[in-house]
């Protein structure tokens, strides 16, 4: 994470918690024309923080989706050993 993360956070915050809603009265034809205007403000103030964070990472030299997918984290790439069996602790002890 870099500094301007957390304002970027926020406003994926904001658009999920305000989507829900947003959508249905959408569907159901009741969003009002300023309930729109200021979901749309929240969702161009989420893809300029989007660009700026590419930006800033591009400059930063972090890797891109497409280079994390080529080489993913070893725990993702290798095998889950299988759990141990669970003891039925009911039977385990006065049988």
């Amino acid at each position: 994470m870099i500094p301007d993360d957390s304002d970027l956070i926020a406003e994926f915050g904001k658009v999920s918690r305000l989507m829900p809603g947003v959508l249905f009265d959408f569907i159901m034809g009741t969003l009002t024309p300023e309930r729109q205007h200021e979901f749309g403000e929240i969702l161009i103030m989420l893809g300029e923080l989007l660009i700026k964070n590419a930006e800033d990472r591009e400059q930063l030299g972090q890797p891109t989706t497409v280079e994390a997918a080529d080489s993913p984290p070893p725990q993702v790439a290798g095998t889950v050993e299988p759990l141990p069996p669970v003891r039925d602790q009911q039977s385990s002890g006065t049988d």
